[in-house]
């Protein structure tokens, strides 16, 4: 029958009255309602009160704070598990709050008040076995700086609003998360009040009752929703959702661990802080650690190459799993990477042991102008890094790119085989290579000039050259290269061979790089061969005519043009000449094409009894046969006379 009836674990009711409280257990208080303001657990009025956490372990980490159980029995709006009032500042932190439920608001905020409501657990708020239960939170009046941050809401029984505002409060709503599988409406602000509410950053269950920014509809993904074990897994929308633009959270989430703890793995939304009252930790705990070192010396030229060793480390006391490693260069291009698990940037490491580390050779093309280069790698895994500090090495890794300058020339070059030349001719030349510094040449590649042509390199002696074109990565200051080339002529015809020296270096004089032959002539190659062959039959008499066949035939491997066969007879006269185009003997300005064979008949007549013979030949004039001895060919044998008899009419008187 009392008007106000206070109850609860806690009455401060005076202006002069500063409460803090840690550890501490509010639970199962009970009251009825009276005519005007009723709590059950806490009953707060012009007073100061606090309820956080001491930095020092607790005896249950989660539930180190408790206000849990307490009811208000009976129908009245001004009813609430926790009521604060006219001139109160409230501030209740990193507490699990459950189980209270109230004829209309479970909990209360009146007039001038402020209040902190941050890193909360409000689950199983409300129920079914009291009436009303319309409101979780309730501000009315001209409350003033109400925070609401990174609270996790989930599994209460309330019927209208979580939330309820009257009178245009200003309030700040950060970093939460909004659970409720009944679907209720987040915001409720009454008739006649303007919304002064801000949202931002946060995992609801519907955004349709209140606007804001960075607001995503989504499962948050607990460990068990059904258990209460309201912790994050990792692949929680949660995780890394916030920053600190809006509202500077606490330093702790509800199992006292750190906030702000950055899963790399996650693509950070507005920072690292988790929504919610947990801040998301691996089940695993590593040190990893990365050192990177430049192994290549100064100076640094342009387009020049430098080396660095990366070593990852597992400090423990856990094995790392999926350990990150990215690489970002600056004024240089990396070009090789290798390890035992990578091979490009970015890369996994699958598992490094407690103690155990990898080694990752990189190897980088620096810049293509003068200036500074430098080089961060970072590195991270799915486990919990108690010791951040050592995952970026961004020190004490590059240097100033320079100009180095030199002068390389072709000191000699004398083509050492004699003319005439043919094709598939094999030629000497000797060349001397010279760096004339002031500094070490670097990539120096001594080739043939554009101008070469029907040319071809088929070895090269003289240190350090073993192939061509020749590849030297350093040529000193000073240093002469003597080279020994055999090349050969490709076909006939035009032929010149140049030599050029390059260098990735600065080079003050271009006009010395090169020198070349003049344009030479080499004749076509082919194998002329003639066969001979005595086609009448013997024995042969003094005045017979006979035929005589003459093949001739290119081997190859080129076409031979101005081509003359000849012959030499004895003891024969030539009576006809037939066949390609040959009237006479000698015949000439013939063309055969590599493989082409042509044959010429001979007519002839045994002048007088004895030897007789004919001795044919065949050449080019421009060409270059590489085997005469085919070149010739003779058909001879022996005529009888003629024995006929003669006899004449003769008679004597």
């Amino acid at each position: 029958s009392a008007t106000t009836r206070l109850g609860g674990g806690i009455y401060a009711a005076d202006s002069e009255t500063n409460l803090s409280a840690y550890a501490t257990i509010i639970n199962n208080n009970e009251t009825l309602a009276g005519t005007t303001s009723t709590a059950a657990a806490m009953y707060i009025y012009q007073a100061d009160f606090s309820l956080s956490k001491l930095n020092s372990p607790c005896w249950d980490q989660q539930k180190c704070n408790q206000i849990v159980g307490n009811k208000v029995f009976g129908n009245n709006s001004s009813n609430a598990g926790i009521t604060a009032l006219t001139g109160s500042d409230i501030k209740i932190k990193n507490t699990w709050i459950s189980g209270h439920s109230a004829s209309s608001n479970v909990f209360l905020f009146g007039q001038s008040i402020t209040a902190t409501i941050e890193g909360n657990v409000f689950t199983g708020n409300g129920g079914s076995n009291i009436d009303g239960n319309s409101s979780l939170l309730s501000f009315f009046g001209d409350a003033n700086g109400i925070s609401i941050a990174n609270n996790t809401f989930a599994k209460n029984e309330i019927n209208t609003a979580l939330l309820r505002i009257n009178n245009s409060p200003s309030m700040l709503v950060h970093g939460n998360i909004f659970r409720e599988t009944n679907n209720v409406n987040i915001l409720q602000v009454a008739t006649g009040t303007s919304n002064n509410a801000q949202f931002n950053c946060m995992i609801v269950h519907e955004n349709q009752s209140f606007s804001g920014s960075s607001i995503f509809v989504d499962n948050p993904e607990f460990v068990d929703e059904l258990n209460e074990d309201f912790h994050l897994i990792g692949t929680s929308p949660a995780i890394d959702l916030c920053g600190e633009g809006t509202y500077v959270a606490n330093t702790k989430d509800l199992d006292d661990e750190s906030r702000a703890w950055d899963d790399l793995l996650n693509d950070n939304n507005n920072g690292a802080y988790d929504a919610g009252a947990d801040e998301f930790y691996p089940a695993t705990t590593s040190d990893l650690s990365v050192t990177k070192e430049l192994l290549t010396n100064a100076p640094y030229y342009v387009d020049g190459l430098v080396t660095y060793q990366i070593t990852v480390t597992n400090n423990g006391p856990d094995t790392a799993t999926n350990i990150h490693v990215e690489d970002t260069p600056s004024g240089m291009t990396i070009s090789s990477v290798s390890s035992a698990n990578c091979s490009g940037f970015p890369c996994v490491i699958a598992s490094l042991n407690n103690g155990n580390s990898e080694i990752i050779n990189v190897t980088a093309t620096l810049r293509s102008t003068v200036g500074v280069f430098d080089n961060s790698v970072t590195v991270y895994s799915e486990d919990y890094d108690a010791n951040t500090s050592d995952n970026i090495d961004s020190s004490n890794n590059g240097g100033t790119v320079v100009l180095d300058h030199v002068d390389m020339q072709v000191a000699a070059f004398d083509l050492v085989t004699l003319p005439p030349y043919h094709s598939g001719q094999f030629l000497t030349v000797q060349v001397e290579v010279t760096n004339n510094g002031p500094d070490n040449a670097r990539n120096v590649v001594i080739g043939q000039t554009t101008q070469s042509t029907n040319i071809e390199v088929v070895n090269v002696t003289g240190a350090p050259c073993v192939q061509w074109p020749c590849n030297i990565a350093s040529f000193a200051s000073g240093a002469t290269v003597n080279l020994s080339l055999t090349v050969k002529i490709i076909t006939g015809g035009n032929f010149r061979f140049g030599i050029l020296v390059g260098t990735d270096s600065t080079d003050d004089n271009l006009n010395n790089n090169s020198d070349s032959t003049a344009m030479l002539i080499a004749q076509n190659t082919g194998n002329l061969s003639i066969n001979s062959d005595l086609i009448t039959p013997s024995p042969y008499i003094q005045g017979q005519a006979v035929e005589i066949e003459l093949e001739i035939e290119n081997n190859g491997p080129n076409e031979i043009g101005m081509i003359e066969v000849s012959a030499v007879l004895s003891n024969l006269s030539i009576d006809s000449i037939s066949g390609s185009g040959c009237a006479s003997l000698p015949c000439g300005d013939i063309l055969l094409i590599n493989g082409e064979s042509m044959v010429i008949n001979v007519m002839a007549t045994i002048s007088n009894s004895g030897d007789f013979s004919l001795d044919a030949s065949v050449n080019s004039s421009n060409s270059f046969d590489p085997d005469e001895n085919d070149n010739s060919s003779e058909v001879a044998d022996v005529a009888t006379a003629n024995s006929d008899v003669i006899f004449e009419n003769s008679f004597e008187d």
